[in-house]
């Protein structure tokens, strides 16, 4: 298993919670699904996935008119209840943050918990925690479709 990385971009850190109207299993594979990971998390852009540990991915994430790219490394992968992968982005000044995706059975729910850790000051955290929060709000609306 790759080891984190020593230094991340900083000490912040956010969670955002959301209750799923979906099966873990559906919504572990909407994670790990490059071809449909666009139609909600990315608006339209464009994904690179090898999901296992070690291996690596790009998402060129479209938002109000411009590309956000971001990559990084799976660190763990747990199907269907865990993801950890670095975040490396402009938004953590170029440098590693961590992702962890934690999808809780809820019965025909799931609960995710996506936890960012290592972000570089309070106005990336600010950032982050708008825009995780949009994303699960995304996904949410997304998912009689994606299903």
């Amino acid at each position: 298993m790759p080891n984190r990385p020593a230094q991340l971009a900083g000490k912040h850190s956010i969670v955002v919670r959301r209750l799923l109207p979906a099966r873990r299993e559906d919504v572990y594979a909407l994670w790990v699904d490059a071809d449909r990971m666009p139609q909600w998390i990315l608006d339209g852009g464009s994904a690179t996935l090898d999901v296992r540990v070690g291996g690596k991915y790009h998402l060129d994430m479209h938002y109000e008119g411009k590309s956000y790219p971001h990559d990084g490394e799976y660190l763990e992968v747990v199907p269907p209840k865990r993801l950890v992968f670095t975040w490396i982005s402009e938004g953590t000044n170029w440098l590693p943050s961590i992702v962890t995706i934690d999808l809780i059975d809820r019965g025909e729910q799931t609960e995710i918990v996506l936890t960012h850790e290592g972000l570089p000051d309070e106005k990336s955290a600010i950032s982050h925690q708008e825009g995780w929060t949009e994303i699960a709000g995304w996904l949410e609306r997304e998912l009689p479709a994606l299903l």
